[in-house]
């Protein structure tokens, strides 16, 4: 048997098929079964998978098209290797992607997914997508935005098979953000600070052809991180800490109020739950806090009574820091 599985569903993927299939075939690390399953294509991706001769590739095929989220969790069923690799039908990965991987995840038994760097391209731009590399700031991150791309994935099967986890159809088009956080209650996530896959972008992508099914999923996701936590979030709290989070200095005076009373209630509670690490949550939370208070377009006045809001936070933010996002507010001026 062998020790990773790669998975990768395909659904009409002609246009970057070869690509991606090539660029796992010519992977450093070889010992791995290549599970494909083409979700009722009715172009030549088919042809193009049975064009390869290599043993280690098994094509499957669904007689109907199931959708995604169906074809992972059959994949899932299929898998039966130490380790599940994911792999999309239009990406790239590089070379040692799977080595270095599988090293990782042998030398970190604690962590039971986990994922890499990337790069973002097109036709005309590349970007490089540098997501938090430890466990504890992964589940900060995880508040506002996923922070294991998919595409760059490790899961320890073990942890799969035992807790019978599967892709959830509540939550269509993010239903890899959700997954990972489920996945996270079993042991630790990470990333490896490495750029090891090449994702492309393009109309096709999920995020630009069902962008407003996939927000409203997203959403109820942060709401069941909060209500981990131990705070029962509104849409609107989720959308202000969102804005925070992304540096959104907009926000107006009884926005940034409101956000300071649910940032508030963030610190008690997770002092009592202990969801997050709380040293790192403090931290993340005054910093940000301050940033966006001396940042925003709001009355000096009204600046320094907000920072008096929230003053308990401060206990972890040195004055350095303090005169530091201070000066950076003048300079936003």
């Amino acid at each position: 048997m062998a020790k990773v599985n790669v998975l990768m569903p395909v659904y009409n993927g002609e246009k970057y098929l070869e690509e991606a299939i090539k660029s796992i075939l010519d992977q450093t690390f070889i010992d791995f079964k290549f599970i494909i399953i083409d979700d009722g294509s009715i172009d030549k991706s088919v042809e193009i998978i049975k064009s390869f001769i290599d043993s280690r590739i098994e094509l499957h095929k669904n007689d109907e098209n199931l959708k995604l989220i169906a074809t992972l969790n059959k994949g899932l069923d299929l898998c039966n290797a130490e380790y599940i690799v994911r792999m999309d039908a239009d990406d790239i990965s590089l070379p040692e992607r799977i080595e270095k991987q599988v090293l990782f995840m042998d030398k970190n038994p604690n962590v039971v997914c986990s994922g890499s760097w990337f790069i973002n391209f097109d036709t005309k731009q590349f970007k490089e997508i540098n997501y938090e590399t430890k466990d504890s700031e992964i589940r900060i991150r995880q508040l506002y935005q996923i922070q294991i791309a998919h595409p760059t994935a490790i899961w320890r099967n073990e942890t799969i098979k035992k807790n019978k986890l599967k892709f959830n159809f509540d939550y269509a088009h993010c239903e890899d953000y959700e997954f990972w956080i489920r996945m996270g209650t079993y042991g630790n996530l990470a990333n490896i600070p490495e750029v090891l896959v090449k994702k492309r972008e393009h109309f096709e992508n999920v995020n630009n052809q069902y962008g407003c099914i996939q927000e409203k999923s997203c959403t109820r996701v942060k709401i069941n991180e909060f209500g981990r936590i131990g705070v029962i979030a509104s849409e609107t709290q989720v959308e202000l800490y969102a804005r925070m989070a992304d540096s959104d200095f907009t926000l107006n005076t009884i926005e940034i109020e409101e956000l300071g009373i649910f940032l508030n209630q963030l610190f008690h509670a997770n002092r009592k739950t202990g969801y997050v690490n709380h040293k790192a949550f403090d931290l993340y939370l005054s910093q940000k806090w301050f940033h966006l208070i001396y940042s925003s377009n709001i009355t000096w006045k009204n600046k320094n009574r907000l920072i008096k809001l929230n003053q308990q936070w401060s206990r972890n933010f040195s004055l350095y820091s303090k005169v530091k996002m201070f000066i950076k507010g003048l300079n936003n001026k």
